[in-house]
């Protein structure tokens, strides 16, 4: 069922994945071109379009950065386990970490890395370092150093194939964290 003339606006990133009932709206606007030929040529009868302006409109920020960057560890809410194990491994060479709203502050406390609770400030920080997410997103249209992790089979995976408009960032991937690691530590 279609609601005539609808339209779909971005809230995150679009998935690369088929379903079966379409997708909502008759347009649909889309974070980059990448997503726009890949929904494209999965929804033939949906107009997909992008439009910059539109999509800075909704994830761009307009940061005034720290003279001194610093790092920043942004949790998701897919793998609190991987979030930790990646921090543990980090706790020398980030400065603090961002937790997605779901997540649990407990979780983290016995690594003593601090916290930072505001998203805007966290980005004003200017290095970002996160799995596959909307995050990497914003921080990179906004100005940030973004490093994505993607240190598994299934981070490639959401980096590389289902989120088209990540696949399309020029954004440093880690496939290693021991390599992030040494980076963050030369920079200091």
């Amino acid at each position: 069922y279609r609601i005539p003339n609808s339209t779909g606006y971005p809230h995150g990133l679009e998935y690369d994945i088929y379903y079966p009932n379409s997708c909502f709206g008759r347009v649909i606007y889309c974070t980059s071109e990448t997503a726009l030929i890949a929904l494209s040529d999965r929804y033939p009868d949906i107009d997909f379009i992008f439009d910059q302006e539109l999509i800075n409109s909704l994830f761009c920020f307009d940061l005034m950065f720290q003279k001194q960057r610093k790092s920043v560890y942004y949790t998701d809410a897919r793998n609190p386990l991987s979030d930790y194990d990646n921090i543990k491994i980090l706790s020398n060479s980030i400065d603090f970490i961002k937790l997605h709203p779901s997540d649990d502050k407990s979780l983290y406390v016995d690594i003593g890395i601090n916290f930072i609770d505001d998203f805007i400030d966290a980005l004003s920080l200017g290095i970002v370092i996160m799995r596959a997410s909307t995050v990497i997103f914003e921080a990179q249209i906004s100005g940030c150093t973004v490093y994505c992790l993607a240190t598994s089979a299934k981070e490639v995976y959401l980096l590389r194939y289902l989120y088209p408009t990540l696949s399309s960032l020029s954004v440093i991937t880690i496939t290693n964290i021991n390599d992030l690691n040494n980076i963050l530590m030369r920079k200091e």
